[in-house]
Formats: C-alpha cells, structure tokens, sequence
C-alpha cells in the first residue's frame, strides 16, 4: 500500500530540515476568551493544554474539565 507524506525508507538518513522549521513551534493560536483559558490552566495545565483541551471541546468549559480528569 501507498501512504501519502515524504516519509523515510527504514535505514535511510532523515531528510534535511529546511530553514523555515523552528526548534520551537509557535504556541497554539487562541481562540477562546482569555478568561476561559486561565479558568483551565487553574485546574493545574499550562496554557498550551487548555488551549488544546478547549479545542477539543468546542469551548464547553465543562466538557473541557472534564477532558483532563
């Protein structure tokens, strides 16, 4: 089967980085309400789990708590 991506033959060397490629990936772009985000993060995660977490449910507060317990 073919799979789609530029993925390695096993034995080969990894494909060069580009330039563009951070170490470090931009944090996540946030689209819930601030007051949402910290609401999560004072349940013990750091910002980038609420942010996660939220996504993932749809910005139910709730449902989002919910997800980490």
């Amino acid at each position: 089967a073919r799979f789609p991506g530029a993925g390695n033959t096993i034995g080969t060397s990894p494909a060069p980085r580009s330039a563009s490629t951070s170490v470090h990936p931009a944090p996540p772009a946030n689209r819930h309400p601030e007051s949402s985000v910290q609401i999560i993060m004072n349940l013990g995660v750091t910002r980038e789990v609420a942010i996660s977490t939220l996504d993932a449910a749809n910005g139910n507060l709730d449902v989002a708590a919910s997800l980490l317990f």
